[in-house]
């Protein structure tokens, strides 16, 4: 089940690199969260590395009897874990994560491409205990406690409601752990209760009948999957592609859909991924290439920031023996045709090599020193190159990869000399003609 009001609704972003400005890229990408995302975007895709969060809670029982938002659970229903509780709960919590982690599918990408869980269950596994756990089905019932547990963990989420305090939980936890994304579960101690989860985040809400289908469920909709049950139909779309949900039970006129095929979103106890949900969580392979759709990109390499050449800003002096140039290199996102999502990559960059007149090819460090970035300066300052002749010429190529091992190859020739203006006498009329020496490569 997910819940569509903790949905972030946003603008468009520019997906153009040189309309947004590469130099005031430098200073707005922030290297802790994936390339074109904000500190809100907690979850885009099944992808990348994830941070799990697990936060129990329990009822303290001392709230106030006039606490009209937060009254005792009228059925008496047991508001306290026991021990084998937990220990269920926890079970139950990695093998949904290793259902996703160890997907043939998942396996069968990149590793750079690859759905990597990492669960945290929060306090060591133990629950917090606040005012409000067992508070039954009804206002706010989904979320009570949340901002109150996290409190615990820093105060300066007490100033928070539920949904932005779990979203600043989730940022904070994978800006510490140096993954992609992150998403919280809260486990309360009741039931029968129906788990629920926001699409693509910040949090699930889970009780003690969540068993590992419901936690594999219900991360499918953080990942951007949604429900292929009645009623849902197949005008629904979404993901960060905005792909129509072609295979849920219903047709748009509420007659049953032929196509509909049992799967993890529709039938409880079944693991299979329909076509639809593959592509909405990101896990769509057109080409079958190993790399996702949403990932299948060049990097972009630029010396003049203004300049889509990338060899505009190369300075050589053939004379001099000198070769300078700035450059910043880049990630691609895919852009998302979906309202709802920036247009953003978890690709890094891997590599950046030149070589001049096809010779050995020589890694160029960052200015920073340190690989894997979105986004990457570096100086090329080369001295002392032997002089070529007039009529010659430098060939200088650079290749470019990112993470998924996807390579941009660049190469220019420097240095041809200008054509040579030669005047002959003819009879009667003197003419001026043009010659254009040109250099032949084996």
């Amino acid at each position: 089940m997910s819940r569509g009001e903790f949905n972030l609704k946003r603008g468009r972003r520019a997906g153009s690199l040189l309309a947004a400005g590469v130099l005031a890229l430098l200073t707005a990408h922030a290297r802790a969260i994936p390339f074109g995302a904000t500190q809100g975007d907690t979850s885009l895709y099944g992808l990348g590395t994830y941070v799990h969060n697990v936060v129990f809670l329990q009822d303290d029982l001392l709230r106030d009897p006039d606490d009209i938002l937060h009254p005792e659970d009228p059925t008496g229903t047991v508001i306290h874990f026991t021990e084998d509780e937990l220990l269920a709960q926890r079970q139950h919590i990695l093998d949904a994560a290793d259902f996703w982690n160890n997907h043939p599918i998942n396996q069968g990408f990149h590793p750079g491409a690859r759905l990597n869980i990492t669960v945290n269950f929060v306090n060591a596994g133990q629950p917090f205990t606040v005012a409000d756990a067992g508070t039954p089905m009804g206002i706010d019932a989904d979320i009570a406690g949340y901002a109150d547990a996290l409190a615990q963990i820093d105060p300066a989420y007490a100033g928070l409601s539920a949904n932005p305090a779990a979203r600043q939980f989730s940022h904070d936890t994978r800006v510490a752990a140096g993954a992609d994304f992150a998403w919280t579960t809260f486990v309360r101690p009741l039931e029968p209760r129906t788990a629920s989860a926001g699409l693509n985040g910040p949090n699930i809400n889970a009780y003690l009948d969540s068993n590992t289908f419901v936690h594999a469920h219900e991360a499918a909709h953080i990942f951007g999957a949604l429900d292929e049950y009645a009623p849902n139909n197949t005008n629904g779309h979404g993901g960060y592609l905005d792909v129509f949900n072609l295979n849920a039970e219903l047709l748009p006129d509420g007659s049953p859909n032929p196509d509909h095929v049992p799967s993890i979103m529709s039938t409880f106890g079944l693991f299979n991924l329909s076509e639809p949900t593959i592509a909405q969580i990101g896990w769509r392979d057109t080409d079958a290439d190993s790399i996702p759709d949403i990932l299948d990109t060049l990097p972009r390499l630029f010396s003049n920031p203004s300049n889509p050449d990338p060899f505009a800003g190369v300075s050589v002096d053939l004379n001099a023996g000198t070769v300078t140039a700035n450059l910043i290199a880049v990630v691609t996102p895919v852009e998302s045709p979906s309202s709802q999502f920036p247009d953003a990559t978890i690709n890094t960059l891997e590599r950046l090599q030149y070589r001049l007149e096809r010779g050995t090819w020589i890694d160029l460090l960052p200015s920073d020193g340190t690989l894997g970035d979105a986004l990457e300066t570096y100086t090329l300052a080369l001295t002392d190159l032997a002089p070529l002749t007039a009529d010659g010429g430098l060939i200088l190529d650079l290749r470019l990869t990112n993470s998924v091992g996807n390579t941009l190859n660049l190469t220019h020739t420097f240095g041809v000399p200008e054509p040579a203006t030669i005047t002959t006498l003819l009879p009667l009329l003197a003419l001026s003609t043009t010659r254009t020496r040109r250099r032949v490569r084996a």
